[in-house]
């Protein structure tokens, strides 16, 4: 039997570049050490698999979260709209990918130990 292993550093990659055409700095999985505005991709883990007895992971749902910050809420709240512009609908140049959608969005939050604010969106993106 074999079966479909699927690797995230691609669509990380893939993501980050998108992410990257609004202007601003994108850190992956830690803040970038600028001054806000920025924005931090999280790969997230699968969210599940489908496909044949011989290849039960040939297709797979992968999920990753944005986290856009601002010194205000206003200005965390227009990253996530610039974030969400790039991202919904769009499709990678991935074999088997389709459009990403927005799988769940957030609020705004202030950050407790600092004068930051910040949204959290998590995507969702199927693999065949």
């Amino acid at each position: 039997m074999t079966y479909t292993i699927w690797e995230t550093r691609p669509l990380a990659a893939a993501v980050t570049t998108q992410l990257e055409t609004t202007g601003k700095t994108v850190g992956q999985a830690i803040s970038p050490g600028v001054a806000p505005p920025y924005m931090v991709l999280y790969p997230q883990s699968d969210a599940g698999s489908e496909g044949s007895i011989a290849d039960p992971h040939q297709i797979i749902t992968q999920t990753f979260q944005v986290t856009c910050v601002g010194d205000s809420m206003e200005e965390a709240q227009w990253m996530q709209e610039e974030a969400r512009g790039v991202l919904i609908g769009w499709i990678p140049s991935l074999t088997g990918a389709t459009p990403v959608e927005l799988d769940f969005g957030s609020g705004t939050f202030r950050d407790p130990d600092g004068p930051v604010f910040y949204t959290t969106d998590r995507y969702r993106i199927f693999m065949s």
